[in-house]
């Protein structure tokens, strides 16, 4: 007797692969018997009872996350492990076959020997580490290539990067006079920040203050003692209390923070003046710009505050962006900057700067927005810094799959359902504004679903998709095809081309072979069929000797050998001879 199994596989040899079950095989639930081989795309199909609905057969779908590596080491050091995700979105076994490095002798290297021919089951995933050892200052680039059974995306490439990691923390500002202050009072607090502006975190440690008494320190953002995370910054307000200085004497100390770094602590040097009178202080809010990712060619703009916070005017000097990393041609404009050439006593204006990347740069791009200013009364240049950064990137459309393959067709039936879908594979959203078909073969592909543009645009945000599904319709004897462009503002193509191909026969009846290969006998085995088989119709032949020792998967529309009970041994030839299905063809009456 044949069974119809449903079981998960472990793919082993060509279309034969062993199910990863207990060795027990389970009868197919009756409600799904006539709905034929499910596809890998997630198909969901509303149905009446009774009325057949049929379906590709199922097929794996890889995943990777993420889709680019990006490594940070240290000097001498190899960067932490950087974890790739493999996963399987289908509803059949992938086997990854290979995993291999572009530059094999190069700076990047797996933790451990990379997976060959194994297997994830639909919804599993497995996981590859790799890292970077620097072998100069200068960055590197290559790429790690997946080969794996997924139908329409193998070989699949991830680009793979790498650079020295950039400590970095500084003091702003690095010298601050804290003016005229008379005897017995207070000077208003003036503003110090500690900005990581590095890779990775830096320990704080004390803060000490070493010089002439008076000078008074607290922490008003973040805390000492604690790492600081890349792009944060711990803020500081410093005061001076003038209890022994005449008129025109002068007090100084040192500002220390100690860090983890081998620079050593960050210093700021401190000066009073003993008396009294007017002061200019300007603050730029606020210390820090994140564009976030930007489609390149676009422009984000944010606005900063610029405030005065003495009782004296203060003269401007300049404006100025400083890229400090990242191509030279992706940019942040000065959109809005300030009025005059005097930043009046307590007074406060809005500024506006832009990222507006024009080639796409996943390490990202920095910059340093730098206000330098005047101050009449000490005579003194004095500087505000906001650090910026962003990322700039394409657009990009791709096909899922690459090709829809509708196999082979009896003349006047129809195909199983194929799909097809227009993906967004990059970082940054697209607008799909239309499609259209080509070729000669065209009026041969029933459509069954299609994307509605009713309002002009669908906005794809990052592996978002626009779906379409068809059946062949042969006309004729021979190979029909059919190309579906797909129209959107990406930037890798100006149209996405998604051929379908299909092929007529004037004959139901298939045959297919396969040699048997290292099969574990504990484990059912599958032989996928080609075209969609009458269950009742199948044969099977082990070297040339007729067995009905096998079973019958509607899901995957595979042939099955059962756990514990193979009638074939490995290096043997199997025959399978069946009769396709015939499909009622679309809008038939």
């Amino acid at each position: 007797m044949r069974t119809s199994l449903l079981a998960v596989c472990l793919p082993l040899f060509a279309f034969a692969f062993a199910a990863c079950d207990d060795g027990d095989t389970q009868p197919v639930d009756a409600s799904l018997a006539d709905q034929g081989p499910m596809t890998g795309r997630d198909m969901r199909v509303d149905r009446e009872p009774d009325v057949e609905v049929d379906m590709a057969p199922a097929e794996p779908d890889i995943t990777l996350e993420p889709r680019t590596l990006v490594m940070l080491a240290d000097p001498g050091a190899s960067s932490e492990p950087v974890t790739l995700t493999i996963g399987n979105a289908g509803s059949a076994p992938l086997t990854v076959r290979r995993i291999t490095l572009d530059a094999p002798d190069g700076p990047f290297a797996f933790v451990a020997g990379p997976p060959q021919d194994a297997a994830i089951a639909p919804g599993e995933t497995l996981t590859v580490q790799v890292t970077y050892t620097p072998v100069d200052d200068m960055p590197a680039s290559s790429g790690l290539t997946i080969t794996s059974d997924d139908p329409d995306e193998s070989p699949l490439t991830v680009p793979l990067s790498g650079r020295i990691r950039e400590s970095c923390i500084r003091a702003m500002p690095t010298s601050l006079n804290l003016g005229e202050v008379e005897v017995g009072s207070q000077s208003v607090r003036f503003q110090v920040r500690v900005i990581n502006c590095g890779d990775g975190a830096v320990g704080v440690g004390d803060i000490e203050l070493t010089g002439d008494e008076g000078f008074d320190v607290s922490v008003d953002q973040g805390a000492a003692n604690a790492p600081l995370a890349s792009g944060s910054n711990l803020g500081l307000s410093v005061a001076y209390l003038n209890s022994v200085l005449g008129d025109g004497e002068v007090a100084s100390a040192v500002l220390e923070i100690g860090t983890d770094l081998p620079s050593g602590p960050v210093r700021v040097n401190l000066t009073a003046r003993g008396g009294g009178g007017p002061r200019c202080a300007v603050e730029m809010t606020p210390e820090m710009i994140d564009y976030e990712t930007l489609r390149v060619g676009q422009t984000r703009e944010i606005e900063l505050t610029v405030r005065n916070t003495g009782n004296q005017d203060c003269e401007l000097r300049s404006l100025t962006v400083e890229p400090t990393d990242g191509p030279e041609e992706n940019g942040f404009p000065v959109v809005t900057g300030l009025d005059g050439e005097i930043i009046a006593a307590g007074s406060e204006s809005v500024i506006t700067v832009a990222y507006a990347p024009v080639v796409p740069n996943p390490l990202g791009d920095r910059a340093e927005l730098r206000l330098s200013y005047h101050d009449p009364v000490l005579d003194q240049n004095r500087r505000e810094i906001t650090l910026l950064r962003g990322v700039g990137a394409e657009a990009q459309i791709g096909p899922n799959p690459a090709t829809v393959e509708f196999g082979v067709t009896t003349v006047g039936c129809a195909s199983w359902i194929r799909r097809g879908a227009a993906a967004n594979v990059g970082f940054v959203p697209i607008c799909v504004s239309g499609f259209r078909y080509e070729g000669e073969g065209c009026d041969r592909f029933a459509v069954l679903e299609e994307p509605d543009f009713a309002d002009g645009c669908i906005s794809l945000d990052r592996d978002d998709t626009v779906d379409f599904a068809w059946r062949h319709q042969p006309g004729a004897v021979g190979d029909e095809s059919c190309t579906l462009i797909v129209e959107s503002d990406a930037q890798n193509t100006e149209a996405l081309s998604i051929p379908l191909a299909g092929t007529g026969t004037d004959t139901s009846a298939a045959t297919q072979e396969y040699t048997v290969g290292d099969l574990d006998g504990r484990r059912a085995a599958y032989f996928a069929l080609d075209r969609p088989a009458d269950e009742d119709s199948i044969q099977l032949f082990v070297e040339d000797r007729e067995t009905n020792n096998f079973g019958f998967s509607e899901e995957r529309n595979a042939v099955v050998f059962r756990a514990n009970n193979h009638p074939a041994d490995e290096g043997e030839m199997i025959r399978i001879e069946y009769e396709a299905v015939c499909f009622d063809l679309v809008g038939a009456e």
